[in-house]
């Protein structure tokens, strides 16, 4: 679809994809906010407030809550995997930050979740082509599939959380 598409509508209307959707949005709040695993709820209420301004139908909020959780506890080892993966003359300081949102929840999923990795990968280029050029598409399409076959840890601290009834979304969600 590529940015400046004929329509400004949000094109999901899965749950799921609202939650992945949000999770991006979750990714660029914490490049400006320095958010902790004690700060999730923090977070979930901000993405509520977007959820509302964005228009966004359904949201998985136990997704969400899992991938947020997920990310805010593996962020380092997400970025190792993000710089492990991108060409050598470059640096993470590099990538477009729209990019690197997408990358780092997309990889988070692939890393902690057993999602499949098809599912994923289609999910989160989905949700780049609403917002980035077809090259910057393109890049996080290539950095996804190389990250692909990372798969450790499976989220269990989130799962702990999400379990024990802290960091649920708010009702208002």
């Amino acid at each position: 679809m590529g940015v400046g598409s004929e329509s400004d509508n949000l094109p999901w209307y899965s749950g799921k994809t609202s939650a992945r959707f949000l999770a991006v949005q979750g990714a660029y709040s914490m490049m400006f906010s320095s958010y902790s695993t004690e700060d999730l709820d923090e977070l979930l209420e901000h993405l509520c407030e977007m959820r509302d301004v964005l228009g966004l139908g359904r949201v998985d909020k136990r997704l969400l809550t899992k991938i947020l959780g997920s990310m805010l506890s593996k962020y380092s080892e997400i970025d190792a995997i993000i710089s492990e993966h991108i060409s050598k003359k470059w640096t993470m300081d590099r990538i477009n930050l729209i990019s690197l949102s997408v990358m780092r929840a997309g990889i988070c999923e692939l890393l902690c979740f057993n999602t499949n990795e098809s599912v994923v990968i289609n999910e989160y280029v989905d949700i780049a082509s609403y917002a980035l050029e077809d090259a910057e598409v393109d890049f996080v399409n290539a950095i996804l599939n190389k990250a692909k076959v990372v798969r450790l840890g499976r989220g269990a601290e989130v799962q702990d959380l999400v379990s024990n009834g802290v960091a649920l979304l708010p009702k208002s969600c």
